[in-house]
């Protein structure tokens, strides 16, 4: 536990320095991503494993995906849990402000690929949702159909633009062509709906890139064993949703409640931080490892209030 208490009181050193000297920024140790250098020293883990682990390509990009960017008017994603489960079930926002001419043509490939051989009854419709899931488990082919679409779309506006040059000269037709912003023009619907494309491909490319790096990356640590280092930063994340969650529970013993209005709201909080630790077991961790089912029923033991432990045991 000094240990622990010697590294917290360093990283605050560091961070308190650090507009002298930017040794955060040199270990990836920015406001986002600090937190997991503090679940690992909670966690007992080495200050040398941590940096190594936290320095890693897929940390890099974790911490770059978080990043605001005024150029091209990217937020970053809020925190490390967003990061992972974007990395882990790829981008919630896909296909937003995707043209619907885009979306139909990649819905009717899709059905296409789902139904083949089924029987007219058997044949289903894909929903938005569903593409998506269709696009994140299979990047290369989506990827191949897009440039497909895409050469078929140059091909059409180069075709309209010829035409349009043949009927009205060279260059009343740039003219035109230049001045285009009715939507329900043919030029304006073929270019908006070629960008799109081109967006889509630019999303669905970078994940696929991100995912080959996390997947790919092995480091080695102090006792010489290989790691894959997003796994190891998702443990990191775990816990450090576990130090969030818990020490709200913590700061409830330093005040408690003396009016029954605060003393209800005491017990909705405390037990909020039971059933969110639920929801997370059931959602990212029952999966991976089988024995979580008997902590789910721990805890919906204590929701329910069929068992009792002290505060201690609990935490």
């Amino acid at each position: 536990m000094m240990d622990a208490y010697l590294s917290y009181s360093g990283f605050l050193s560091l961070s308190t320095d650090n507009a002298k000297d930017p040794t955060l920024a040199k270990i990836n140790a920015g406001q986002k991503m600090i937190g997991l250098y503090l679940a690992g020293v909670t966690m007992g883990v080495s200050i040398p494993n941590l940096i190594k682990v936290l320095t890693s390509k897929p940390a890099m990009l974790m911490a770059e995906l978080m990043s605001k960017n005024m150029f091209n008017h990217d937020a970053g994603l809020f925190d490390v849990k967003a990061v992972i489960r974007y990395l882990n079930n790829g981008p919630s926002e896909l296909l937003v402000r995707i043209p619907s001419e885009v979306k139909d043509k990649l819905k009717n490939y899709v059905e296409n690929v789902v139904n083949e051989g089924k029987k007219d009854k058997d044949k289903k419709k894909i929903n938005n949702a569903q593409l998506r899931q269709y696009i994140i488990d299979n990047p290369d082919e989506i990827l191949k159909e897009i440039d497909r679409l895409i050469a078929e779309k140059t091909e059409s506006i180069s075709d309209f633009e010829r035409a349009l040059s043949k009927e009205l000269g060279d260059e009343q037709a740039e003219d035109k062509l230049r001045n285009t912003s009715n939507n329900e023009d043919e030029i304006a619907n073929n270019k908006r709906t070629y960008y799109g494309y081109k967006e889509l491909r630019s999303r669905i490319n970078r994940h696929r890139q991100m995912v080959k790096i996390i997947k790919e990356s092995l480091i080695q640590l102090d006792d010489d064993t290989w790691v894959n280092p997003f796994s190891e930063i998702k443990k990191l994340g775990y816990m450090l949703n576990e130090m969030r969650r818990f020490s709200q529970v913590a700061r409830l013993n330093q005040d408690l409640p003396n009016t029954l209005a605060k003393q209800l709201d005491w017990i909705h909080k405390f037990e909020r931080g039971i059933s969110e630790r639920i929801d997370e077991i059931s959602r990212n961790e029952k999966s991976l490892h089988p024995e979580m089912s008997e902590a789910i029923d721990e805890f919906k033991e204590l929701s329910q209030g069929t068992k009792l432990v002290d505060f201690i045991e609990f935490v």
